[in-house]
């Protein structure tokens, strides 16, 4: 707390709501890089608990997605996995897709971490394609590109699941249309 107490004194830290951001990114990336890798870990999951505490939910859901990204850079996999699958179901699926991209991002490099079950490849079915749509609409080919392959990685059933196929097809198309 006294540090900061320094940092809100010295003007690094400035208010933003009822949260403290700072207030030049260099100064973050200073800060940041002072810190061991574990020490980064604790303060993220600390800073996800107490975002958690100030009701970062559905009902807030930028707080959410910033409760994601500490969650992210503490390596909590599973909860980080139930906040995306929470925002990506609450409509926060349509915001805008660089915020998109990252969340389904963390969310498969969450099921990459955890061991394999039927319930979390559902899950990447439906985060691969959040994110190969996003990147999509970022014009970030190499992504989209590597989005598509993982989803031809996974033996989809048309059959049992037409309209997952159907939105697997439908990008493919438009990375087809898109590329030339």
């Amino acid at each position: 707390r006294s540090l900061l107490a320094r940092l809100v004194r010295a003007g690094w830290l400035v208010g933003h709501g009822p949260l403290w951001r700072f207030a030049r990114p260099v100064q973050r990336q200073a800060v940041y890089k002072m810190l061991t890798e574990g020490r980064r870990i604790a303060l993220h999951g600390r800073a996800a608990r107490a975002l958690e505490a100030t009701g970062a939910g559905v009902s807030h859901p930028v707080r959410a997605y910033q409760r994601a990204h500490h969650l992210c850079e503490a390596h909590a996999h599973e909860e980080l996995l139930r906040t995306v699958m929470t925002l990506v179901h609450s409509g926060f699926g349509r915001a805008h897709p660089r915020r998109v991209h990252s969340l389904a991002s963390w969310g498969l490099e969450s099921i990459d971490a955890l061991p394999p079950d039927p319930e979390r490849k559902r899950m990447a079915v439906l985060l691969l394609t959040r994110a190969a749509d996003a990147a999509d609409r970022l014009g970030a080919r190499t992504k989209q590109r590597e989005w598509l392959d993982r989803l031809a990685d996974l033996e989809l059933d048309p059959d049992g699941d037409p309209q997952t196929a159907g939105r697997v097809y439908l990008l493919h198309g438009r990375f087809a249309a898109s590329t030339g």
